[in-house]
């Protein structure tokens, strides 16, 4: 015969198992968020990083930072070069080390200008807003002899509105009276 005491622990164990599930279930789930908060923290950091190392090697501060290594060359140049006691090596040596700052000047400033004109190809002559379409076409076209020729086309929009195709103006830019390229 089974008592109420039977049907009470019947009734009472399955839910006191679900309530342990569903504790265990919640503290996994809490512990997987905890976790991707921290990856996701340790990848912000990262990406921090990364920010702070591109902002310092950014094209401005090299630039600056090569023209104050140029100068101290030239002072450290002037010193040896004015020194009675500096030897040959000495003055040799300042000397290359203004030629060296000089050429990693040179360098960057060629590698500045490429990414100019690189940009310049993307960017309205006008304003230097941005190219937002840019598309190629081949037509076929007949001469008078009969013979086929391949004509090429491209059109250009950039965001400012201007457009053109095959250099010829579609479209003005609405700052075209103040040209910034030449």
């Amino acid at each position: 015969m089974i008592t109420n005491e039977i049907l009470l622990y019947a009734q009472i164990g399955p839910i006191v198992l679900f309530v342990f599930t569903l504790f265990s279930i919640y503290k996994t789930l809490g512990e997987s968020k905890d976790a991707t908060n921290q990856v996701l923290k340790d990848n912000i950091a990262l990406l921090k990083d990364k920010l702070m190392l591109l902002k310092e090697e950014s094209p401005d501060v090299l630039v600056e930072r090569y023209a104050k290594r140029v100068k101290l060359s030239e002072e450290e140049l002037k010193r040896t070069l004015s020194d009675k006691e500096a030897s040959d090596e000495q003055k040799v040596s300042a000397q290359k080390n203004l030629t060296d700052a000089f050429s990693e000047m040179n360098i960057l400033r060629c590698k500045l200008d490429m990414a100019n004109s690189k940009l310049d190809e993307y960017s309205c002559p006008y304003c230097r807003s941005e190219l937002i379409e840019r598309s190629f076409a081949s037509e076929s076209m007949e001469d008078d002899m009969g013979r086929e020729h391949e004509v090429d086309h491209e059109w250009a929009r950039y965001e400012c509105g201007y457009s053109v195709t095959d250099g010829f103006v579609n479209i003005k830019c609405p700052n075209s009276a103040q040209r910034i390229r030449p």
